[in-house]
């Protein structure tokens, strides 16, 4: 449902814009564990731990409904930019409704032509639509792509610092201050406040960001049909964000563990986490969008593979971080994870600096391969395949 959303930004979104498209669906994604504490700390306390299972499917039953029901097609291949109506398959409650309203509405010949009009837009976009079996190792050669490799190792070593002080909080406050389930709950607010208020600067700064690159290269930006970023600098659109958003967060995180060796007031940490949560949100979001901008025609599958990456590093993060606090102490456990994110801040430097000439050399090969494909077609049809069509037409 991640990669989806995102895809379903992208749909939606111009390059120009995508910041703050992007935002708002990481910040979506992570308000939800950082909220999520706070309603199964209620549940749990006052219904028991079977009543968040029951809460979780009655939230997503009641979701499920109206998305059933108003939720529009967006995917390009299907709809194109949205002239294409989408297949009755592809159709919401209220697309028939329109639809059957809009054909009581003409006349017979009408009717004919508007359907007939429908059919040849589908069969277009359909020849022009790359269709085969789903792949899902697709993913894997989004990430075998050196300046996607780097920049999704960048963030998946954010994310691992991320969920290392998720994953501990509750054991910290259980243990130093002693608080329940509904506290430790209550204490993950500021946490998600944080997550829900970093795209709401971040989005706009990397628009913003995208604008000044756009007019100091000389570049127009086509707001109807978005820019092409084959020969745009995006790197430098994009990262001078996520490097000091990265480095805040984990001089936080350093400070965050030795706050929790002195054993200090409740209220320090806890202002800690909502720095906390809005930078690494905000570094996130960089290279969530970053991510889509190198693979604009399939963000879905370029999304799967940040979430496979970002994923397996924060799993292996959380499996040994409260082994980490109980061998080398509070401190010294977060000030070497923030060390570890302060190390990895110049692979940003290496997708700067190499980013284009890797991106250009891709695009170069593929140009090439589709030449002598393209070529090799043209010498397989026969003379008589030549003529068969124009004398159709």
């Amino acid at each position: 449902m991640i990669a989806l959303a995102s895809g379903v930004a992208a749909d939606v979104s111009t390059s120009d814009e995508r910041g703050k498209y992007m935002g708002s669906v990481l910040s979506g994604t992570m308000l939800g564990p950082a909220v999520g504490p706070v309603i199964g700390g209620l549940l749990a306390e006052f219904l028991g731990w079977r009543s968040i299972f029951w809460f979780l499917t009655i939230l997503s039953g009641c979701f499920l409904v109206p998305f059933a029901i108003a939720f529009p097609e967006t995917g390009r291949n299907v709809v194109a930019s949205g002239s294409v109506p989408p297949q009755w398959w592809n159709k919401t409650f209220f697309d028939l409704f329109a639809k059957r309203r809009a054909l009581e509405a003409l006349g017979p010949a009408e009717r004919t032509q508007f359907c007939q009009a429908g059919r040849h837009a589908h069969e277009v976009l359909a020849s022009k639509r790359e269709m085969g079996i789903p792949n899902p190792l697709n993913a894997l050669r989004i990430i075998g792509r050196p300046e996607a490799a780097i920049l999704l190792a960048f963030n998946s070593i954010n994310f691992a610092a991320f969920y290392d002080i998720s994953a501990s909080l509750p054991y910290l406050l259980r243990e130093i201050y002693g608080l329940n389930e509904l506290q430790i709950g209550l204490c993950f607010l500021p946490f998600g406040l944080g997550c829900f208020m970093a795209p709401l600067f971040n989005g706009p700064l990397l628009d913003w960001r995208f604008h000044k690159v756009a007019r100091k290269s000389g570049i127009a930006i086509d707001k109807s049909r978005g820019n092409k970023l084959d020969g745009f600098p995006i790197e430098r659109a994009r990262l001078p964000v996520a490097w000091p958003m990265s480095t805040v967060a984990a001089l936080t995180v350093i400070c965050y563990g030795w706050v929790m060796e002195r054993e200090a007031h409740l209220a320090v940490p806890l202002v800690l986490l909502y720095i906390m949560g809005a930078c690494f949100v905000a570094s996130a979001n960089v290279c969530s969008t970053m991510i889509v901008d190198y693979n604009p025609s399939s963000p879905s599958t370029a999304t799967a593979a940040n979430n496979l990456c970002r994923c397996l590093f924060s799993a292996g993060a959380t499996a040994i971080i409260i082994d980490m606090i109980q061998g080398m102490g509070r401190g010294w456990c977060f000030t070497f994870i923030g060390l570890v994110v302060v190390a990895a801040g110049p692979l940003l430097l290496v997708i700067s600096k190499y980013g284009p000439g890797w991106r250009n050399e891709r695009r170069d090969r593929l140009a090439q391969h589709s030449g002598a494909n393209a070529r090799e077609g043209y010498r397989k049809r026969s003379p008589a395949a030549e003529v068969i069509p124009v004398s159709v037409c």
